[in-house]
């Protein structure tokens, strides 16, 4: 067992009931070791995250319903490209987190693991600040190309995306050291959360309904969620790492980050490409009702998601110390997993569909066939 999964002693009996209670599909399924400990931390990831997406669809449902279609409409574009923004613009740095640190971790690199953290946060803060400026000079120039109801939420996203590539940051260095839970809640059930609370009560003191109001509630809710983040995982990081000098392997990184972009790139174009294709050929209205159609159907994503946050650290420490054997037997568990877990959400999302694209307002049932 390598090193690094000693720091889930503290989730040891939360781990018992859970295992317990999935041991008939556990042993279904032969999962052992580290395959074990990935599917159960898997299973603590997707329920995390089933309990962020009731949460983050009745946000939705409220800014559906508080905004309008037009409104939300504009809402749903903005959104999709503050997230492709904010994942793209570190240019996969926050990505090989969960390369670079469990690996360090287990060989007791801490100098090598200080400079990549201090480094990292440096050149993502860089790359993102850039990337706004862009945007901002983009909105400048190109301004009459662009319909005014667009200018001004855009104008705002520019400062809302660098905080999802920061909190993107912490969430991956939270799971590099299997602290699921805090990886994991605050960018999907405080975030959301935030986010719906913050709108109703824009509204309750008499704020606009507006899609710029909305983008802008959704800074501060970010903003909210990255503090409370970055300050548990600092407190525990600091607890973890002993001080000490820093040792910068830039180069690498960067060399190791940049073929991720296109990698979570493609992933992530492949989820939004829609939205942003559609928003040169119809209007806001169109939007609103594709965007809550297909944001239902991602809830199958979940299942991968859960895989991937589970394992990907697992994969670098155990090839760290070069066990071939337990990548073999988390690598064919983890494709199981996934494979039964997916299809058991589609079908499960697919019965349920009209009941919640209706919870959208009028009109939303006509996305069904996109559905």
């Amino acid at each position: 067992m390598v090193e690094i999964t000693t720091n889930e002693a503290n989730d040891g009996r939360g781990n018992a009931r859970l295992k317990r209670l999935l041991q008939p599909v556990l042993d279904r399924l032969g999962a052992e070791g580290e395959s074990l400990a990935s599917g159960l931390a898997a299973v603590k990831v997707l329920i995390i995250r089933c309990a962020g997406a009731v949460i983050a669809y009745a946000s939705q449902v409220v800014l559906a319903r508080l905004l309008g279609q037009n409104e939300y409409g504009i809402f749903a574009l903005v959104w999709v490209w503050v997230l492709v923004l904010g994942h793209l613009s570190p240019l996969g740095l926050t990505q090989i987190i969960c390369r670079y640190v469990p690996h360090y971790f287990a060989r007791h690199e801490h100098d090598l693991l200080r400079g990549f953290l201090s480094t990292g946060a440096v050149l993502i803060a860089s790359f993102t600040i850039i990337t706004a400026l862009a945007g901002v000079g983009v909105l400048w120039f190109a301004q009459p190309l662009f319909d005014n109801i667009y200018v001004l939420p855009f104008g705002i996203a520019m400062v809302v995306f660098p905080l999802i590539a920061f909190q993107d940051y912490v969430e991956n260095l939270a799971r590099a050291f299997n602290w699921q839970i805090l990886a994991i809640a605050p960018p999907y059930i405080i975030r959301h959360g935030f986010i719906g609370a913050g709108m109703i009560i824009t509204v309750l003191l008499g704020g606009p309904t507006t899609a710029w109001m909305a983008v802008l509630v959704t800074f501060l809710a970010i903003l909210a969620s990255l503090l409370i983040q970055a300050t548990l995982v600092l407190k525990k990081l600091k607890t973890l790492l002993p001080q000490g000098g820093k040792i910068s392997q830039t180069g690498l990184w960067i060399k190791s980050a940049v073929p991720l972009v296109f990698i979570d790139g493609t992933v992530l174009l492949f989820s939004n490409a829609d939205i942003l294709v559609l928003s040169l050929f119809v209007e806001p209205s169109a939007i609103a009702l594709y965007f809550a159609a297909s944001r239902i159907l991602q809830l199958v994503a979940f299942v991968p998601y859960a895989a991937t946050a589970a394992t990907a650290q697992r994969f670098s420490a155990l090839n760290a110390v070069d066990d071939r054997k337990g990548l073999r037997k988390l690598a064919k568990h983890t494709t199981r997993f996934t494979f039964i877990g997916a299809l058991g959400a589609a079908l499960t999302i697919y019965l349920l569909a009209p009941f919640l694209l209706n919870l959208f307002g009028a009109g939303f049932g006509d996305a069904m066939p996109v559905l």
